[in-house]
């Protein structure tokens, strides 16, 4: 099941918080400003999320719905 995520019809301010490299079984390290930043601890959940081409990440976990 697909989770729709509706953004805002406007322009959205970004900031580059740091970039990280995928290993060769498929894993990735949050930098740590992130970690930090959001209070994010070993067993947090963080979701996925394909918009326009751009995967975002997003604190989880989601509760999908029918």
């Amino acid at each position: 099941m697909e989770e729709m995520l509706i953004l805002p019809n406007k322009e959205v301010e970004a900031v580059f918080r740091g970039q990280s490299r995928i290993t060769q079984r498929g894993q990735i390290t949050l930098p740590m400003e992130i970690r930090k930043k959001f209070e994010l601890k070993p067993g947090n959940v963080v979701c996925f999320f394909e918009v326009d081409g751009s995967v975002f990440l997003k604190l989880g976990p989601i509760v999908l719905s029918e």
